[in-house]
């Protein structure tokens, strides 16, 4: 957000007052030089006191108005309301690229970890093709967009399965968790399949990248380091 004035009143108390000091202050000074008929050093002094006194209310007007801008910022900080949480995880994996068997394949696979998952305490895991058996049974891509990013902001936690390189929607998601500061794992055979960003990650202390062999492996590494990782709501 950016730091402006525009919310800020200019005739707010603080500053009325300072402004009226001021005016009653220089009202005194021209009764003093109209009725007490300074000589010319004595009127000198006083216009100049007048004179200062303006320059005094504008700058602290100014530090005023600086002062209520810089509130006004900090407080716009936190204008987003909290976001309710709907889902313990998230999981992202490519989907609709894949061809029907390999989606097949790839959702059988994503829904047994999802079962380690829910053995682990975590019940509310969103995962897009939970219900999809195909790729032309997807949403347009404009309602997937809107739903996926929606699902990662309701979500304490993330977890990106990159089985192999490929294009994928998934990377998107991942970008977005990041923004978020969600907990991440990466789960991937091999670090370097990941885009170039993407493999130092888990310099971010919200990321951890781990490197699996097989589908019981990548589930023992989620039991070993879950606890350590992932957030839990107090509820539970």
């Amino acid at each position: 957000m950016q730091s402006n004035f525009k919310d800020v009143k200019l005739f707010d108390k603080p500053i009325k007052i300072l402004g009226g000091v001021v005016v009653l202050v220089q009202l005194i000074l021209i009764a003093l030089i109209i009725n007490t008929q300074p000589d010319k050093q004595e009127r000198n002094i006083l216009i100049w006191g007048a004179l200062g006194l303006l320059v005094l209310l504008v700058i602290g007007t100014f530090l005023l108005l600086f002062k209520q801008g810089k509130k006004g910022k900090e407080a716009g900080d936190d204008e987003r309301p909290a976001i309710a949480i709907k889902y313990d995880i998230f999981l992202s994996t490519a989907m609709a690229v894949l061809a029907d068997e390999d989606l097949k394949k790839r959702r059988e696979e994503v829904l047994a970890t999802i079962e380690e998952l829910h053995q682990l305490q975590y019940k509310r895991i969103f995962y897009a093709a939970e219900q999809m058996k195909k790729a032309d049974e997807f949403d347009d891509p404009a309602k997937a967009a809107r739903e996926d990013l929606k699902a990662i902001l309701e979500s304490n936690n993330f977890i990106f399965l990159y089985p192999e390189k490929m294009p994928t929607s998934a990377l998107i998601e991942l970008g977005y968790a990041l923004a978020e500061k969600k907990s991440i794992m990466i789960m991937t055979p091999d670090r370097k399949l990941l885009p170039y960003l993407a493999q130092g990650l888990d310099k971010f202390d919200n990321v951890n990248i781990f490197e699996y062999k097989s589908q019981l492996h990548l589930v023992n590494l989620i039991k070993q380091n879950e606890k350590a990782i992932f957030k839990r709501d107090d509820s539970e």
